[in-house]
């Protein structure tokens, strides 16, 4: 498709609406938005359908290193989770699904990882994600695509039972468009899908909560959109600083002469020629010696170190937002202490929580479209993840100590398999007795059978009888054995 025909598509089109015409939802979502979010290029490579707020959003994603550096931290670990297929009903976790290869070999463009990295991003960056899944009704899924927000157009449903949902979602990507729409007549997975007129393509979007959500504003709502004022002061600083920079505008040091009588050419060619023979790196710490001039440092002002606090000020809030512990990657804030439990902290506060959603949503989605799948859905395993095993471990001996669960309940804890024999049963210290109870008398010692019982009372005997008084006479009649026998409860 040429330019000339893509402008022409962009203001022509009359199934889906322009970008340009959804500038006035952007407040209604709650976005900030920006005179030029996007350069002309972008607009005509959406072929003028891309939405705004989303491209807005890629373009602070790109300029913001805070903002990069907390989506792509969360992107690389839920890329990295080894996920499972998890049946609810018998509480195991299954060896192979075909879900699993879906996942594995999604599109041939994309592989597992990529794949999973650009679902995250995307839901990072702009508060949603959208799929495009290949296959007819009724059948298993054949390949699954992520379709960028910034080219999605939603159209909202104008059926008065379906208000506040979308009827329709337009992708216009550079080289390819269709339009999606809501089959009314057939339900999978109890809700309504979207799908092409030839039902052989399936869309789908995943938001995150919005609470400017309306018939308008069918977008999620990204985790940075309250700093999205900050983000821009923290990239003016940038823009600022580097002006700053190219340009030269502020020296570092200014030379100014003590004389009152004006230098003399003569003069001021010595000086600049001693000042310059001491610049470059090479020479950086050296003292510069001329005379009759004193050195006038330029310091840095309030109005620098105010950009400077607001960058930091600005980082640290981006990253609270995305649930990373600041230890992690401020060296202000990084002790050996916290370093042992931040990449815990990560998991627990920045990863595990969205990977809980993102795989619902993506069981939601491609789950149904397998027979007997209603209790099965996607999930991980925790002892799976290095960071968080240690924990389980050490949650485990914590259990041991208490006596309370069998070695196969604690080893499972662990992921280790059952032991096939003595797995089951709850050891205790031997030591350990009832409150209250005497373990050293003879009611708590464990009573004999009668066989054992006449033996000990024939062995008590006998040795009774081989104690004798230093005359050689017995030091015990066997009246006297008898009723020590019974004392201690052998007869």
């Amino acid at each position: 498709m040429s330019i000339k025909d893509r402008i022409k598509n962009a203001f022509n089109r009359s199934s889906a609406p322009v970008a340009v015409e959804e500038k006035g939802y952007l407040a209604e979502c709650g976005i900030g938005y920006s005179d030029a979010p996007f350069s002309f290029a972008d607009y005509l490579g959406s072929a003028g359908q891309g939405d705004l707020r989303a491209l807005e959003a890629c373009r602070l994603y790109r300029q913001c290193t805070p903002f990069f550096q907390s989506v792509s931290m969360r992107a690389e670990a839920f890329s990295s989770l080894p996920i499972r297929v998890y049946d609810k009903k018998t509480k195991t976790f299954l060896e192979n699904h075909p879900i699993l290869d879906l996942l594995n070999k999604p599109n041939p463009q994309d592989s597992r990882t990529s794949f999973l990295k650009a679902y995250s991003s995307f839901y990072d960056i702009t508060g949603e994600a959208f799929f495009m899944v290949t296959g007819d009704k009724g059948s298993e899924p054949l390949e699954i695509y992520v379709a960028k927000p910034q080219q999605v157009t939603i159209e909202a449903s104008t059926d008065p039972f379906n208000l506040g949902a979308a009827g329709s979602y337009w992708w216009q990507s550079t080289y390819f468009a269709e339009q999606y729409y809501l089959d009314r007549a057939n339900e999978l997975g109890g809700s309504y899908r979207y799908w092409n007129r030839e039902a052989t393509r399936e869309f789908a979007q995943v938001k995150d909560f919005n609470p400017m959500a309306s018939v308008n504003c069918l977008r999620g709502l990204p985790k940075a959109a309250p700093l999205w004022l900050q983000i821009q002061q923290f990239i003016l600083a940038d823009t600022n600083n580097k002006s700053v920079l190219s340009r030269g505008a502020r020296p570092s040091v200014a030379w100014v002469s003590k004389l009152d009588e004006p230098l003399t050419d003569e003069q001021f060619q010595r000086w600049k020629d001693q000042v310059q023979s001491y610049e470059g790196a090479i020479n950086a710490g050296r003292q510069v010696l001329v005379d009759n001039v004193e050195p006038k440092i330029i310091s840095t002002t309030n109005k620098d170190m105010e950009f400077a606090n607001n960058r930091k000020v600005v980082r640290d809030d981006i990253f609270s937002a995305y649930g990373i512990p600041l230890s992690a990657i401020s060296s202000e804030s990084m002790t050996m202490d916290n370093l042992k439990v931040s990449g815990l902290l990560f998991y627990e506060n920045a990863v595990l929580p969205m990977a809980d959603n993102l795989l619902d949503e993506l069981t939601r989605l491609l789950m149904p479209r397998y027979k007997a799948s209603e209790d099965l859905c996607l999930a991980y395993n925790p002892i799976d993840i290095p960071a968080l095993k240690a924990r389980s471990i050490g949650e485990a001996v914590e259990l041991q100590k208490v006596a309370i669960l069998t070695d196969n309940e604690l080893r499972a804890r662990v992921g280790y398999e059952e032991l096939s024999e003595g797995g089951d049963s709850v050891y205790k210290p031997s030591g350990v007795v009832p409150v209250e109870s005497d373990a050293f008398t003879s009611d708590n010692l464990p009573s004999p059978d009668n066989a054992e019982k006449a033996r000990s009372l024939d062995n008590f005997r006998s040795h009774c009888k081989t104690i004798v008084r230093p005359d050689g006479s017995r030091a015990f009649s066997d009246t006297e054995v008898e009723l020590m026998a019974r004392d201690f409860g052998l007869s």
